[in-house]
């Protein structure tokens, strides 16, 4: 294993809800972290016609709390942030309102998770006061995206990893250049370039600052649970997978996918550091970009890993 650190600096009881609905008049305000695989959700947030998990866990939250159709917005589901359709996480934080009840919370976090599909997991759950707010508290975010550079791909990292076919088409990734590129990531700049900006949205900051970014490399055995070295060396190009690792306070809409389709394109010489810089001056829509072979990187690599806040809950602060 190798790391290049590039661092700028069970169903509910029946018991638990009454034969008729219940309102929200005195509630408390709850928050959880939330884990779920994405490949078959139109992302986080909630969507007409459309299945999203936050959809997903206030149906949920509807039945155990037996409550009417008409209160799903007084629940006041709010997520630390939107994750795009078939992005997964490990670590979304959420706050909700719910009413005040004589059940444990442990009991109640059962409850939810019973009454959810088993893509979508409570990990943790605690009472906090009104002050916490999933997105506005948030300090940082982190976010891993995973990818799979030639082999054969497991299937079940079918939909957990960007996977780079071999192809005789195909340019293997330096990853020295790769890492390198990485770096220039690191601080503040201006990622218009580097997300799907909307231009008929000048009014919007497109300044952000990236924290750190890690590039860790393993040989392809580590993802059959093998030894580094115990492939059959069949003459074919090696098996690696390449595990990024992107933290900041916030990002824009796709930029992780963006910087690690460019990241791409750096590791496989169609981006030169010059024109990779160019990228971070921000003043490339993404027609420049994509025409300077920066190509958005696929959702299903993309895990939101935590989110780190100053003040709640043990299990979400600094």
């Amino acid at each position: 294993m190798k790391r290049r650190s590039v661092v700028g600096h069970a169903r509910a009881s029946s018991s638990s809800a009454s034969s008729t609905s219940t309102s929200i008049v005195s509630s408390s305000r709850y928050a959880c972290r939330i884990a779920y695989e994405g490949t078959h959700f139109a992302g986080w947030q909630y969507q007409t016609n459309e299945v999203s998990v936050a959809s997903t866990l206030e149906k949920a939250l509807m039945k155990i709390g037996n409550l009417p159709a008409d209160e799903r917005a007084a629940l006041a589901l709010v997520g630390a942030g939107r994750t795009d359709a078939g992005v997964h996480a490990n670590g979304q934080v959420a706050h909700f309102t719910f009413p005040q009840t004589a059940m444990p919370t442990n009991i109640l976090q059962k409850g939810i998770n019973a009454l959810l599909p088993t893509t979508v997991r409570i990990r943790n759950l605690s009472e906090v006061d009104d002050t916490f707010h999933a997105r506005y508290g948030a300090r940082r975010k982190t976010y891993t995206y995973l990818i799979v550079d030639g082999g054969i791909l497991p299937p079940h990292y079918a939909n957990r990893a960007y996977y780079r076919r071999p192809s005789s088409k195909r340019m293997s990734l330096n990853l020295d250049r790769l890492t390198e590129a990485a770096s220039t990531l690191v601080g503040t700049h201006d990622f218009a370039s580097l997300s799907n900006f909307d231009p008929q949205k000048a009014d919007q900051s497109t300044v952000r600052t990236v924290d750190r970014v890690d590039v860790l490399i393993r040989d392809g055995a580590w993802l059959w649970g093998e030894r580094e070295g115990d492939g059959v060396d069949d003459g074919s190009p090696p098996q690696r997978t390449i595990e990024l690792t992107f933290e900041g306070k916030s990002f824009l809409n796709k930029q992780v996918r963006v910087m690690v389709g460019a990241l791409v394109a750096a590791g496989e010489g169609r981006l030169t550091p010059d024109m990779f810089a160019q990228l971070l001056l921000g003043d490339l829509d993404r027609t420049g970009t994509n025409l300077l072979g920066a190509q958005t990187a696929p959702a299903c690599g993309l895990t939101l890993q935590r989110v780190h806040y100053a003040e709640g809950p043990a299990w979400c602060t600094l």
